[in-house]
């Protein structure tokens, strides 16, 4: 029988970086898929070969400040773009 953790993904935003590249290296030597999540997407990258295992990139999309409806439907989208269709 496989590791339980191997039936969870977990998105961790600004995983590029600090706190959060550390806390998806964990989880992902833990044996959890992480979605690194990040603004740009070379830093991420950097992070996702760094942190290996089942790590992958979920790039952020950007959006005008102050235009929460416009920031999630771009999230939405490269997400989309980035992972493929949700199921």
């Amino acid at each position: 029988m496989g590791n339980a953790h191997e039936r969870f993904d977990c998105t961790v935003t600004e995983a590029d970086k600090g706190i959060g590249k550390q806390i998806a290296a964990q989880l992902a030597a833990a044996g959890v898929s992480v979605y690194v999540g990040s603004r740009d997407p070379e830093r991420g990258q950097q992070a996702v070969d760094e942190i290996g295992g089942r790590a992958r990139l979920l790039v952020w999309a950007r959006s005008p400040a102050g235009s929460p409806r416009a920031s999630a439907a771009n999230t939405a989208r490269s997400a989309h773009d980035s992972l493929g269709r949700p199921t």
